[in-house]
C-alpha cells in the first residue's frame, strides 16, 4: 500500500553540554560585572547626596546675605543648615557667612 518515506533531516541545535558551558561563561562574566554595577550605583547616590548638600549650603548663604550678625539654622529640602554670620576679622566693612552641615562647610565674605 502506502509507503512512508523517511526524510533524513538533520536538526541544527545546541547540545546540552554547549548550553551548560555557555551558562557557565555567563555566570563567570556576571561575577565580575555585578560588583562594578553596585559600586557605580553607590557612587551615583553619594554624588547626588553631595549635590543636594552643596545646593542647600549655597541656598542658605544666599538667603542670609541681608541678615545681621547672628547664628541660626536654615532648612532647605529637609537639610538643616547651620549658618553663622560674623564680622570679618581683617576688615570691619565686611562680614563672613559660614554655612555648615555634617562636616561640610561653605564660606562667603560680603560687604555689610
Amino acid at each position: 500500500m502506502f509507503k512512508l518515506k523517511r526524510i533524513n533531516k538533520k536538526k541544527k541545535a545546541f547540545t546540552l553540554i554547549e548550553v551548560i558551558i555557555a551558562l557557565g561563561l555567563l555566570g563567570i562574566i556576571a561575577i565580575f560585572i555585578f560588583p562594578s554595577f553596585r559600586s557605580i550605583y553607590k557612587n551615583s547616590r553619594t554624588n547626588r547626596n553631595q549635590a543636594r548638600v552643596i545646593f542647600a549650603l549655597e541656598e542658605a548663604i544666599e538667603t542670609s546675605k541681608d541678615k545681621e550678625i547672628s547664628d541660626f539654622t536654615y532648612s532647605v529640602n529637609d537639610i538643616d543648615v547651620k549658618v553663622s554670620i560674623s564680622s570679618y576679622p581683617e576688615d570691619l566693612d565686611f562680614k563672613e557667612i559660614v554655612a555648615s552641615y555634617e562636616g561640610k562647610e561653605l564660606k562667603l565674605v560680603v560687604k555689610k
